[in-house]
């Protein structure tokens, strides 16, 4: 298998929604995810997409979560990226697209061009209702070599 990500960081559960979750386990739980993932396919490109984690707001609210899986990517040897090419909104630029423009890495970037990007929205079908775009999703690798 040349390439295999695990899908976004960003979940739909946080301690206001689930007095029962902990961001501090979440992480845990996702970089180990990273190193199962490495270590299941280790000839293969992995990637682990962090978008965003429950907790923080970059830059306001920076508990370093997002900016721990990105060095733990980087050490572990499993790429880095996000869903959602959309670089007018604040929370892409400050998140995500921030971790990849402001450090060096050796580990493949990459992110998912999706439905709705181009008009700004996610969760959307008016890009295909219109057929402003012939193309479903695609994900553009950037390398960093």
């Amino acid at each position: 298998m040349e390439g295999i990500n695990l899908q976004k960081t960003a979940i739909g559960v946080s301690v206001k929604t689930d007095p029962s979750f902990n961001e501090k386990d979440y992480i845990t739980g996702i970089k180990a995810n990273m190193l199962t993932l490495k270590q299941a396919f280790p000839s293969s490109t992995t990637m682990q997409y962090a978008n965003f984690v429950n907790g923080e707001w970059l830059p306001w609210e920076d508990k370093g979560y997002l900016k721990s899986i990105y060095r733990y990517g980087e050490k572990m040897g499993v790429g880095l990226g996000a869903p959602d090419l959309m670089v007018k909104r604040r929370g892409q630029l400050n998140h995500a697209l921030a971790m990849m423009h402001e450090n060096k890495y050796s580990v493949t970037l990459g992110i998912a061009i999706q439905d709705g990007n181009y008009i700004g929205q996610t969760n959307t079908t008016a890009v295909v209702e219109n057929e402003t775009t012939s193309y479903r999703c695609c994900t553009h690798l950037v390398s960093t070599s």
